[in-house]
């Protein structure tokens, strides 16, 4: 869904810009933040540790125990502390697990394709001959694209039920059916719009759009199979993980418009575009390397096997 609110920026700033002008495109976006920024004040902490520490505090209170502790591996004693586990560790874990390392480049690159599009998309759409806020239109095909993820995840969940039915443990690489089938989707997409746009291909618009809706469905799908599985992979971790994850992700995403003007005034379109096709091939790579390798990889990761008795000391049930 998060991808949904990128790909409705560029259609709302389009009919935006044209009916009131530029400035207004910020003042929406400023009174949309205002209004978030309130409604995030409601949410409730999730956390365990966070949980387990008030649960303690409230035993402590009403037992009057003041020698009860809560094991917290996210407590900071010192400065020194707070640099090793937010700053340090973050960056540790990004350069030694490659489970991390792969899952943050992947989520990178197919967060930069969605930027990328916002500068290309334009201009490609009006060679169709469509005008400016026509040629934002095709954006909603990505961003609609969240639609079949509600289909997988219906098959991940039936497939995760009948497992436990079954008395079969349930791991991590049980949940990326999503991304086996997202990862050749995605190749196939960017491959057939590369093959539906002009100089090359002279074909009605609507050929395009389809493999759009397409990269939608694998960029977010990307997103959600990914990092759930990063964060099953290394639970009480998971923060640092994401920390790592979100990093490359702005970074790529930064990125992608700096080169994107130049490759496809370089390479033309369809060139470009076959070259972001053969970089979403290799994804094809990783889906099966996870499913075979995956549990080899996180049972000799000191970080992903800690995790797990440290999640179990950590969780407690409210009675």
């Amino acid at each position: 869904m998060s991808n949904l609110g990128i790909a409705m920026g560029p259609v709302m700033s389009a009919y935006i810009t044209a009916a009131w002008g530029w400035k207004w495109v910020f003042y929406v976006a400023a009174i949309v933040t205002g209004i978030l920024a309130v409604l995030l004040l409601t949410i409730r902490e999730s956390r365990p540790t966070v949980l387990l520490t008030q649960e303690v505090q409230h035993l402590r209170h009403v037992t009057g125990d003041y020698s009860l502790q809560a094991l917290n591996p996210d407590r900071v004693p010192d400065i020194r502390s707070f640099a090793r586990n937010f700053a340090f560790r973050p960056a540790q874990l990004l350069f030694t697990e490659p489970i991390i390392a792969a899952v943050s480049i992947v989520c990178g690159i197919s967060t930069g394709l969605i930027y990328l599009f916002t500068d290309i998309l334009p201009g490609v759409y009006k060679s169709f001959g469509l005008t400016s806020t026509q040629a934002s239109l095709p954006f909603l095909a990505l961003g609609f694209g969240f639609l079949p993820n509600i289909g997988t995840r219906f098959l991940e969940y039936r497939k995760t039920a009948r497992r436990r039915q079954r008395g079969e443990p349930v791991i991590p690489e049980h949940k990326l059916t999503g991304y086996i089938i997202a990862a050749p989707v995605l190749m196939i997409a960017l491959w057939w719009f590369a093959w539906t746009i002009p100089p090359a291909v002279h074909v009605h618009y609507f050929a395009s759009v389809v493999p759009l809706f397409l990269t939608g469905f694998a960029i977010n799908e990307f997103g959600i199979v990914l990092v759930g599985y990063m964060s099953d992979s290394y639970r009480s971790y998971s923060a640092s993980g994401f920390a790592a994850l979100g990093l490359v992700r702005c970074v790529l995403a930064a990125s992608f418009p700096l080169f994107s003007g130049r490759m496809f005034s370089e390479l033309g379109p369809n060139g470009a575009m076959c070259v972001l096709a053969g970089l979403a091939t290799g994804f094809c790579i990783l889906s099966p390397v996870l499913r075979i390798y995956g549990e080899r990889l996180r049972k000799s990761s000191k970080f992903a096997a800690h995790c797990v008795d440290v999640d179990a000391d950590n969780t407690f049930e409210r009675t």
